[in-house]
């Protein structure tokens, strides 16, 4: 049983990533700096390939490492974060005890004004089919990925150009559709030391129509059904009127159908 950290991180010059987010295991580090270059050092715990490139975009790091990963069991892992002394044992113990496909784990924001998640993981839950965390709490068994040809979609995410948020949802949902056997666990797998959202500005027009794009790439059948939703739960948190909220998701959704960028 195999563990490998997942990492995207950015302007890396040197491996000095590693002592500063705690790997204990192997690790494939992507890079996105200004060349193309691939290293490879070894520790006394394992082998970390850094993989340095010009390429850009969140998603695109991701399947980057997800396509030179080896391992058994994959952890993804930002540059903002801490992993536990025990993270190695904690996911071998966890899919033993569950032999689960997924399991998305705990992380404990080291910023108080920033919670990466609604309430913390007490025991050992199935997760239902419509749920989605963010990609930082999850671990998954490699071989459901490689079996069922599964990516993040490049569209969305930061420093995707197109769509900047819901990677994360989708790769879930993916997930969601080729297993069943997806659960949390309460074990604290990391700590976050992020300080803001690298994308949210605010529930503005860009806001509604990545969020339309979103949707139509989920749920393309009930996407104005769903939308409504959105409407609904968020007109009272924006300046934007009703009209224009559904104005930007309708712009979103047709956007997305023709991989279009925001424009005022």
């Amino acid at each position: 049983m195999s563990v490998e950290i997942l990492m995207s991180c950015m302007y890396q010059n040197d491996f000095s990533i590693v002592k500063k987010s705690n790997i204990q295991s192997d690790a494939i580090i992507v890079n996105q700096t200004n060349i193309d270059k691939v290293e490879i050092k070894e520790y006394d715990f394992g082998i970390v390939k850094m993989i340095s490139t010009t390429e850009r975009g969140l998603s695109k790091s991701r399947n980057m490492a997800l396509k030179n990963s080896t391992a058994d069991f994959c952890v993804i892992c930002d540059d903002d974060e801490v992993l536990t002394d025990n993270y190695v044992e904690m996911v071998e113990e966890a899919y033993n005890q569950t032999n689960a496909d997924v399991i998305v784990f705990n992380i404990k924001s080291m910023n108080i004004n920033f919670r990466p998640q609604e309430k913390f993981f007490e025991k050992i839950t199935k997760i239902n089919k419509y749920k989605s965390y963010s990609s930082v709490h999850v671990t998954f068994r490699r071989k459901i990925v490689n079996d069922n040809a599964l990516s993040f979609n490049s569209y969305f995410g930061s420093g995707s150009g197109f769509y900047s948020m819901a990677e994360d949802s989708l790769f879930f949902d993916d997930l969601h559709k080729c297993t069943d056997k997806i659960y949390t666990y309460p074990g604290i797998i990391a700590e976050l030391y992020s300080k803001d959202s690298t994308w949210f500005k605010g529930f503005n027009k860009k806001y509604f129509y990545d969020t339309g794009a979103f949707l139509y790439a989920w749920k393309p059948k009930m996407v104005h059904l769903l939308k409504w939703y959105y409407v609904i739960r968020l007109f009272k948190k924006t300046e934007l009127s009703v009209p224009e909220i559904t104005k930007q998701l309708n712009r979103g959704i047709k956007g997305y159908k023709n991989k279009e960028i925001y424009k005022e």
